[in-house]
């Protein structure tokens, strides 16, 4: 048996929060575990949640059953000392994971930060402290680089999304040697999806769009997402239609702004974004049609050809949404970006998908002839769907992806295999198998903490050396 504590922000303490939606479905995979006893997670954030003791003592299982604010050096060591005395108090080993994220990258009152302090305070034989880093970049500011590092030392084991972020970590970037920190590939979760909830006809039937051909660009918004990108693909997409199929084809844009995000300034850099997609939207020739209230399902869909929805889509909502597309677009303009969970979930889906060749899209998607200009992976039926460059060149290569698999044969033939293709590595990075994995891993780290090894005494050489033994320098 074991018990898990995990550090992270929540959906009830930072709704529409990327790790916060990670770390609830992780918590829910592990909570089916029998050999889980303890599962807890320690929430934060810059406001307290209401009635959490309250809620505790009501409900036991309650899955966020400690809190502590970020900012607050007195909040972060005391919440440290209740992890290690509850763990301490348990007949059982105790794993606690740390979200590394830069939401635990405040000072901890030691000149470190938040992770490093509870990495280094939480030391047991039968504790194990696992980081998982969501942001590995590739070219980190100096702060950024220590932290991680000190991070991934102190800990037992770091957790990464992709194979090409141990690289850069055992890299002279970071310099992390095989040594001194445990690195482990897992894949981001996607959300495991049943074969009756996948019909795409069913689903368009549900959003009334029995008749058209979606593209959809689902998350988040704010200055790091490329809305502005999207926006100009797909107006130079439609162009290019003639009027009868540009009515049967809509993109839809949706999601709200993370809370941090609208927050910061007091809205200051909210508002500059939103004038930047008024902007863009302006000097474009799209009909843009918001649905009242933003529901989705009252949407007019011939009323517009960029459908907006600008408030945050509860879970149902944004799975049908993706569910319903025949393209997932994903323009983000920062080739670094180590991790997407919308990106995860539209090949847990099994949908095309058209992206920029971010460091997470192309290891997920696939790319075995990289080039320097154009769109990648046209004719490869072995990918998951197309890549682009990220930034500017992005706006007609999305353009050109999308022409190809909408409107040419090859790409309309390619698109059902690239769907295949995607649902296979969807069903393969499925939550229950994620978080298993993550389990498993605690474990090992856990039995190699305990093992002694090298306690036999060390042969030394009494004869002369042997002809095959001459390239030995002992």
């Amino acid at each position: 048996m074991h018990d898990i504590a995990i550090v992270s922000s929540y959906p009830s303490t930072n709704p529409e929060c990327g790790i916060g939606i990670y770390t609830k479905n992780l918590w829910r995979e592990l909570k089916r575990f029998p050999m889980v006893d303890d599962l807890y997670i320690c929430s934060y954030g810059n406001h307290r949640p209401k009635g959490l003791r309250e809620r505790v003592l009501k409900n036991p299982d309650d899955p966020v059953q400690l809190w502590f604010n970020q900012d607050s050096t007195n909040d972060v060591q005391r919440v440290t000392r209740q992890i290690y005395k509850r763990a301490k108090a348990s007949g059982n080993p105790t794993m606690v994971i740390l979200m590394l994220e830069y939401g635990l990258t405040e000072n901890a009152g030691d000149g470190s930060d938040n992770a490093v302090h509870m990495a280094k305070n939480l030391k047991g034989k039968d504790i194990v402290t696992i980081g998982i880093a969501h942001t590995i970049r590739r070219n980190p500011s100096k702060d950024q680089r220590d932290i991680l590092v000190e991070t991934a030392r102190e800990c037992d084991g770091t957790v990464v999304h992709t194979h090409s972020s141990i690289d850069v970590l055992r890299s002279p970037v970071y310099g992390l040697k095989r040594d001194e920190c445990n690195l482990y590939q897992v894949h981001h979760g996607t959300r495991y999806i049943e074969k009756s909830d996948r019909d795409r006809r069913k689903l368009k039937r549900k959003l009334g769009a029995e008749d058209k051909t979606l593209i959809s660009s689902v998350g988040l918004r704010g200055p790091g997402k490329g809305t502005d990108l999207f926006i100009r693909a797909v107006d130079l997409f439609f162009e290019s239609l003639p009027r009868s199929q540009r009515k049967r084809i809509k993109a839809i844009r949706a999601g709200g702004y993370h809370p941090k995000f609208v927050e910061a300034e007091g809205g200051k850099y909210m508002n500059q974004h939103i004038e930047l997609i008024d902007e863009t939207l302006s000097g474009t020739k799209l009909q843009v049609y918001r649905p009242p209230n933003d529901d989705i399902y009252h949407i007019d869909w011939d009323a517009g050809d960029y459908i907006s929805i600008e408030t945050p889509l509860d879970t149902v909502k944004y799975m049908t949404t993706i569910g319903a597309s025949k393209i997932c677009a994903f323009t983000y303009p920062d080739p670094e970006q180590d991790t997407s969970g919308t990106l995860a979930d539209a090949m847990g889906w099994g949908r095309a998908i058209v992206s920029t060749d971010f460091a997470f899209a192309k290891e997920m998607i696939g790319c075995r002839h990289p080039k320097k200009k154009g769109v990648m992976n046209i004719g490869d039926p072995d990918a998951r769907g197309l890549l682009t460059h990220c930034g500017e060149p992005s706006v007609e290569e999305t353009a050109q992806a999308l022409d190809y698999l909408l409107i040419s044969r090859e790409g309309q033939r390619l698109r059902s295999q690239y769907e295949h293709n995607a649902h296979v590595l969807g069903h393969e990075t499925a939550w229950p198998n994620s978080a298993w994995k993550i389990c498993q891993y605690g474990d090992f780290l856990h039995t190699e903490k305990n093992m002694v090894r090298g306690r036999m005494k060390a042969f030394r050489r009494s004869k002369p050396k042997p002809h095959f033994a001459s390239s030995n320098p002992n």
